[in-house]
């Protein structure tokens, strides 16, 4: 191996609602998030039959897929400060080479109230 994406971005995949939604939608958001939890959860226990549906859809290798599967396991999480922290990180880092034309602060764009959830199934 030449090189990874260790310490490049996070591997956090986040789910991005409006303030307006947020606020007057707010049970459907919650819905969302917990059926998007769901499978993945379901995903950590039957990390083969994942990968075998998942190399069906994509014409992806199924061996490469449960090789990524294993490695990666990833699973819902809450978001606290170091996840804040690294996603600052990362939005810091896109600044800085062009990718986004200014300074996010990531701790005002983050409802931490969503993950709460989570604590318990990691």
């Amino acid at each position: 191996m030449i090189a990874d994406g260790e310490g490049l971005t996070p591997t956090i995949i986040l789910i991005v609602a409006s303030d307006n939604a947020i606020a007057t939608k707010r049970a459907a958001v919650q819905d969302l998030v917990q059926r998007l939890n769901k499978p993945r959860l379901w995903s950590l226990d039957h990390i083969g039959e994942y990968a075998g549906s998942t190399a069906e859809l994509t014409k992806l290798p199924e061996d490469m897929l449960l090789s990524a599967d294993t490695a990666q396991r990833t699973s819902p999480i809450v978001i606290d400060e170091n996840v804040v922290r690294e996603i600052q990180q990362a939005s810091d880092r896109s600044t800085r080479d062009g990718i986004l034309p200014k300074t996010l602060d990531v701790s005002k764009a983050v409802d931490r109230s969503f993950t709460a959830a989570a604590a318990g199934s990691n």
